[in-house]
């Protein structure tokens, strides 16, 4: 529903995600941060009523979230039942157990800033290391094969760059 209360909050060391979304999980995760006073508040008793007090809720949930590590949260939310997860980091992404076990990231070797993770395609074969299609080209890479393979004379092509309209070697 569009009037589920959904986001991302930050608690002491770290970001959640929170996914609530009948009135029975507003339940559980208003006990799950020892704010049953919320359960009952008119302003959030009903989904209907707190989808419209959305922000006020979103500060109130944001401020008891921030008072306590994540930890300590997913700890109680998950002894609750409320959806919820871990908003990890770039690198924290990249050493995740589920993002090593599905190969999601091959890591290659860039040619002018060394070694750099590159996301694979579901169902598509990765590239090997050192083939060029693990890497995106650089700007102006290939500029002369592809002019070439046009009809460009080398003269053409070198009028072209003198005078700014193309880039590369």
């Amino acid at each position: 529903s569009s009037e589920s209360f959904v986001g991302t909050f930050k608690t002491q060391d770290a970001w959640i995600n929170l996914s609530v979304m009948d009135d029975k999980a507003w339940v559980k995760l208003c006990s799950a941060i020892e704010r049953a006073d919320l359960i009952t508040d008119p302003r959030f008793a009903e989904i209907s009523v707190r989808f419209e007090n959305d922000a006020l809720a979103k500060e109130i949930v944001g401020a008891a979230l921030e008072m306590q590590p994540f930890d300590y949260w997913t700890a109680r939310l998950a002894k609750a039942g409320v959806l919820h997860e871990r908003v990890n980091d770039y690198l924290e992404f990249l050493a995740h157990p589920h993002t090593v076990a599905s190969n999601a990231v091959q890591w290659t070797d860039h040619p002018e800033i060394g070694r750099i993770p590159v996301p694979n395609i579901p169902g598509v074969e990765p590239a090997p290391d050192g083939d060029p299609r693990a890497q995106a080209p650089r700007l102006g890479e290939h500029t002369n094969d592809i002019l070439a393979g046009l009809g460009f004379e080398a003269a053409d092509i070198e009028a072209l760059r003198r005078a700014g309209a193309v880039t590369g070697k």
